[in-house]
């Protein structure tokens, strides 16, 4: 709920903890609104889609997608997110944003997470020369947020047939129809949600827009195999030709 504090907006949480407005205009950069963004509701998709959790974990999580989930409703998550991003001053956006990033860090803490973000980590460990605009470093550098959704589009294309109803009311809630869709255009659903925020807060097209290209694919495929834990949880199983295909579907995404 939002309140006034003096000159100051807060978005009271139920049990009592703030988040303060003036602490978040603190962090004006805006690349680094765009990258936690896309990493806490890409986050969200992760759990949400993940059919091989055991029951008492699923329990744990309810409460927190329950909540997440209120957020989501209305296309809020793409919204806030959007204008978050865009303009660094709009309140409103960044208080629900930080909120609904507490809700993911809930989830994802109890859930795991699975193959966008094995991936994240040999993308972000064997970059070469790539460096976001804005950013003031000398050192090849992707932001997380930015590692992990790059391939995320491909990865929820490798995903849906293990529950599709899942997938469907994930895009849904990021304001895509998805009652008069062909199968073909369903499986397309998700990953074209993303793909619309990608594009509208300047996410890179792809691998091959941060330097990569398809002979780096055994290497990326050599680090993300280094990471069990995380591809264990991935609602299918996840070898050497599985995260192939991935790779090679998350090179470039559009023309």
């Amino acid at each position: 709920m939002l309140r006034q504090l003096g000159n100051r907006r807060v978005l009271k949480h139920q049990r009592g903890r703030q988040l303060d407005s003036k602490v978040l205009l603190q962090c004006g950069l805006q690349l680094e609104r765009t990258h936690g963004g896309v990493r806490y509701f890409e986050r969200l998709l992760e759990i949400w889609g993940d059919t091989q959790q055991p029951v008492e974990v699923i329990r744990i999580v309810a409460r927190a997608a329950e909540l997440a989930h209120r957020l989501y409703s209305e296309n809020h998550a793409a919204r806030y997110l959007r204008r978050a991003v865009l303009n660094g001053l709009d309140v409103e956006a960044r208080l629900h944003l930080s909120l609904a990033a507490n809700y993911a860090g809930i989830g994802f803490g109890n859930a795991g997470v699975h193959i966008p973000h094995a991936v994240a980590y040999p993308i972000a460990g064997l970059v070469r020369d790539y460096v976001p605009s804005g950013y003031r470093t000398r050192h090849p550098l992707v932001p997380h947020g930015m590692s992990v959704i790059l391939t995320a589009p491909a990865a929820f294309r490798f995903t849906y047939a293990t529950s599709p109803e899942r997938h469907l009311r994930a895009a849904r809630l990021l304001g895509v129809p998805v009652d008069e869709l062909t199968e073909a255009e369903r499986r397309e659903a998700l990953p074209g949600a993303l793909l619309s925020i990608m594009r509208d807060i300047g996410i890179p097209n792809g691998l091959t827009a941060i330097g990569y290209t398809e002979r780096d694919v055994s290497a990326l495929i050599d680090g993300t195999l280094q990471q069990p834990r995380l591809l264990s949880g991935a609602p299918r199983p996840v070898g050497r030709p599985e995260l192939e295909l991935i790779l090679r579907d998350a090179m470039q995404y559009w023309g």
